[in-house]
């Protein structure tokens, strides 16, 4: 009985060294960048774009973190030009768009161990900021200027993480349309660091 006694406080005594050490650090820094895919109506207007953004969390209790995040998405008009018979009579230039995103996620850490896969959902704002559109058309050449504007956002998403770094998936849905009747999507994908 004593061996299974002393057996048991030494393995309890071990995991509490584990537990230990696993313990989370009040807060962590997040550094991502990668792509970002439009879906639905936006992804006939825009092409393939790239994003880079940061976040910082804190441990709220063990394995859920508040992390409040910042990102800068850039993404270049599609080609208007592709949809039209006569190319060599029309072209367009400008219309890129840039997106500055902001916003605060609750993070569920599922793992342990060396690999920690995770869960995300959010709420933020995104502010869209749209360059000038110039056509020209038989010869005639006529520029269009769009509003900057606002928008809210939900996003939810989930990764999974190494010791320092991170691949994540995320979805966001705004909560008004870009442009008139579209519905407007923005799957990401990212590589990071986590500091």
């Amino acid at each position: 009985m004593k061996k299974y006694s002393l057996c048991l406080i030494i393995l309890l005594l071990s995991s509490g060294t584990v537990l230990g050490q696993g313990s989370p650090k009040p807060f962590n820094l997040y550094l991502q960048g990668g792509a970002s895919v439009p879906q639905d109506d936006f992804k006939d207007m825009y092409n393939y774009g790239y994003h880079l953004g940061g976040g910082l969390g804190f441990s709220l209790i063990p394995r859920v973190e508040l992390v409040g995040r910042g990102s800068y998405h850039k993404f270049s008009l599609e080609s208007l030009e592709r949809v039209v018979e006569n190319q060599g009579s029309i072209s367009v230039s400008g219309g890129d768009l840039t997106m500055i995103m902001y916003g605060a996620e609750l993070k569920l850490n599922l793992g342990v161990l060396t690999t920690n896969p995770y869960v995300l959902g959010g709420y933020g704002w995104a502010k869209f900021d749209f360059e000038d559109v110039t056509t020209n058309i038989f010869g005639i050449e006529e520029t269009y200027i769009i509003q900057s504007h606002t928008e809210n956002y939900m996003v939810i998403g989930g990764g999974l993480e190494f010791t320092r770094t991170f691949i994540e998936g995320r979805y966001y849905t705004f909560m008004e349309d870009i442009v008139e009747k579209t519905n407007t999507r923005l799957i990401t994908v990212s590589l990071g660091l986590k500091i």
